[in-house]
């Protein structure tokens, strides 16, 4: 990632350009890492044969497989960021933090 901008005298005059560049190869790297696992995870969860809805902490929906979608009616677009009480309709009494 490379930055350039123009160095000025004091009365306004553009003298010199000066330029900032920063390696995030390792970043990059990183983040296909992330999107491989994300990928693999999404995967995993589709083809599991029950139905699987994954929560934050909050306890709001973040996934939802096929199975679960069929099991709930709500779509997977519906269904994301909503609470799973609503989702599910199941009591979620002595599972943790609320």
């Amino acid at each position: 990632m490379s930055v350039k901008f123009p160095l000025y005298l004091a009365n306004g005059e553009i003298y010199a350009t000066c330029g900032v560049s920063t390696d995030i190869s390792e970043r990059k790297q990183w983040e296909e890492k992330l999107r491989k696992s994300e990928q693999h995870l999404a995967t995993t969860l589709d083809s599991i044969g029950d139905g699987v809805i994954v929560t934050d902490a909050g306890r709001r929906v973040t996934r939802i497989n096929p199975v679960a979608v069929q099991l709930t009616g709500w779509s997977r677009e519906e269904a994301i960021g909503q609470p799973i009480q609503k989702i599910s309709g199941l009591s979620m009494k002595g599972t943790g933090p609320a």
